[in-house]
């Protein structure tokens, strides 16, 4: 049954349910594409997966939608290198003051969690350790427990307004193997 679950888990992602009004800030768009994709990689973790291709989704005001993916050196469930791919990929199509109706990032082709090792290079470390401090806490107190200074500006909460108090629980994916 396991197996079974396993294929039916092709992707994760998270969307905004489209921004209240359309969006032209780059500050804005930057913060919320980090927050989908801190999103994300919180249920990669949650479900022990990485994903190997970062893909965005954008609406333009018009209602044009464009997905574009860029496919990663090695597996991930770390939310800076699923942001770093899904920003390259934005300002590839974004021009400064474009109007934004909806962002969505996703991560695809998904495994168990591999990293090749670099001789020197313990960093992934260090991030994975605080990621998982941060999950616990949000696991404990909710979602917004933790949330990145960017995302608040005097006071108003963007992503709040953006993506409403959504369920961190995502049925659509299984539970972590255990074994």
């Amino acid at each position: 049954m396991d197996e079974e679950i396993d294929r039916l888990v092709v992707s994760v992602r998270a969307d905004t349910q489209g921004f209240a009004r359309d969006v032209a800030d780059e500050d804005r768009l930057r913060e919320t594409l980090r927050s989908l994709s801190e999103e994300v990689g919180r249920r990669l973790r949650r479900s022990e997966l990485a994903g190997r291709t970062v893909r965005i989704k954008l609406r333009w005001p018009d209602f044009k939608t464009l997905t574009r993916q860029a496919r990663l050196k090695q597996p991930t469930d770390q939310d800076g290198e699923i942001f770093n791919a899904a920003w390259e990929l934005f300002g590839g199509v974004w021009r400064g003051g474009r109007p934004v109706r909806l962002l969505g990032v996703g991560v695809s082709e998904l495994g168990p969690k591999l990293r090749q090792l670099g001789m020197f290079d313990r960093s992934w470390e260090h991030d994975e350790r605080l990621l998982d401090a941060i999950d616990a806490i949000r696991a404990k107190y909710g979602p917004r427990a933790v949330r990145r200074a960017g995302s608040l500006e005097h006071g108003h909460d963007h992503e709040r307004d953006e993506r409403g108090d959504q369920d961190p629980e995502d049925p659509a994916l299984p539970p972590p193997a255990r074994g």
